[in-house]
């Protein structure tokens, strides 16, 4: 199994460095898009609000 990365351009994704694979070969291709840092620490953000002790709609007494 390989794993690269690519971009898509144009409808078609362009791979960071070719592949030795000959021309005809069938591949599965599983795209995962790239979750960029601000994107990332969104999602952190979010599960961590998840886990606080108060449950949704309810606002922290203290």
């Amino acid at each position: 199994m390989i794993t690269e990365r690519g971009k898509v351009d144009d409808g078609g994704i362009v791979l960071s460095r070719p592949l030795a694979l000959p021309d005809g070969t069938e591949v599965v291709v599983r795209i995962e898009p790239l979750i960029g840092e601000q994107e990332a620490e969104a999602t952190a953000d979010r599960e961590e609000l998840a886990d606080l002790p108060f449950s949704r709609g309810e606002a922290a007494r203290t």
